[in-house]
């Protein structure tokens, strides 16, 4: 939200599709998401990260490669941060855990 009350969109990266509700560290000042490589979806392929963005440039940090295979996808499910500045993703097989340091 800017100062005038209104929102507006600081930046945009195409092609890059978080799949829920990102979630910020403003200690850090990253935005964590999880998402699907889409490149190789058309072909039943599903690759997964997480990914740290730089919240105020909008540009990727970090990305993780969290894994392959339906049982990963997340199902728009929401994120959370540890203390330990681990980034959690529930999953349909379980939670990925990534750490940042």
């Amino acid at each position: 939200m800017k100062d005038h009350g209104a929102c507006e969109v600081d930046w945009e990266l195409p092609g890059l599709g978080i799949q829920s509700i990102p979630s910020v560290l403003t200690k850090n000042g990253l935005l964590y998401g999880y998402i699907r490589a889409e490149e190789y979806t058309g072909n039943g392929i599903y690759i997964w990260y997480a990914v740290a963005l730089d919240r105020k440039a909008g540009k990727e940090v970090w990305r993780v490669h969290t894994g392959a295979g339906g049982t990963l996808n997340d199902n728009y499910q929401p994120g959370a941060l540890g203390l330990d500045g681990s980034f959690y993703r529930s999953v349909i097989r379980g939670v990925v855990r990534v750490q940042d340091e």
